[in-house]
């Protein structure tokens, strides 16, 4: 679906989860536009990939923020938003609106609010 909406759009695109192999995704991530993650692969690769360019980033998705909450990883997607630039628009998907995810939502809604 990505690719037939990007074919119109001079974007690029990335799959970063864990399984893939390291190096190639590495050297697919240098100047993604979109980039679609798993909050720990995303945290790897923001403190060892050295190439990844948050410029050209323009769109973080996200998608299970309420298991991933849930698990226990709520410092790494808060450490992903925190590190990520301003003009980065970020799309949190989850199946099931929980209390984690309202408070997520309310708490970076109040610290977006303070750059408009």
């Amino acid at each position: 679906m990505l690719r037939s909406f990007a074919n119109f759009h001079d974007l690029s695109a990335a799959l970063i989860i864990g399984g893939k192999n390291l190096t190639e995704e590495q050297n697919h991530i240098k100047t993604m536009n979109i980039v679609i993650a798993t909050p720990g692969r995303l945290l790897q690769h923001m403190d060892e990939t050295s190439t990844f360019d948050y410029d050209s980033l323009k769109v973080l998705v996200m998608d299970e923020v309420d298991r991933m909450l849930d698990m226990g990883f709520r410092s790494d997607v808060d450490s992903i938003l925190s590190n990520l630039p301003k003009k980065v628009q970020t799309l949190l998907f989850s199946a099931t609106i929980g209390k984690n995810v309202k408070e997520l939502a309310r708490l970076k809604l109040a610290a977006s609010c303070e750059y408009i």
